[in-house]
């Protein structure tokens, strides 16, 4: 997780994260009674451009066993079915490979390379890969 997104922000950053301070909502992803990860959702409000970004991260021994894109999928449904949105955007690294097949399987299709998008561990820029779902691709 540090390689893409470098070190963890502070605990009271999270905890405002998870209290729904600011323009986004942090979920905590739990599998088995423990945290496995979160899943966060910002929101464009503007009618004219209304959608939202989605971002999820998973401790490593959480991954590859299908709770990210069951995660995505109920988040999904809830931004579609009770938000009202249309459309929602992912936007992985362009090399993480494991992150996009992901986010494929849960029917994002990818629209277009980010140059020197984010700047992850290491302090080094990275491209990003933007990816969307739109509610006429998507089947609950």
């Amino acid at each position: 997780m540090t390689h893409w997104w470098g070190e963890p922000q502070p605990a009271d950053r999270i905890a405002q994260k998870l209290r729904g301070a600011g323009s986004g909502m942090l979920l905590v992803v739990e599998i088995g009674g423990q945290v496995a990860g979160g899943i966060q959702y910002n929101e464009e409000q503007d009618p004219r451009y209304r959608h939202a970004g989605i971002d999820i991260f998973l401790g490593g021994r959480y991954q590859g066993q299908g709770a990210g894109v069951e995660a995505i999928g109920l988040l999904a449904g809830f931004l579609f079915d009770r938000r009202g949105h249309h459309r929602i955007t992912i936007d992985p690294a362009a090399a993480n490979q494991r992150a996009i097949r992901c986010y494929q399987k849960a029917g994002f299709r990818p629209v277009g390379v980010m140059r020197q998008y984010e700047c992850g561990g290491g302090g080094r820029f990275h491209d990003g890969l933007l990816m969307d779902l739109v509610h006429d691709d998507w089947s609950s």
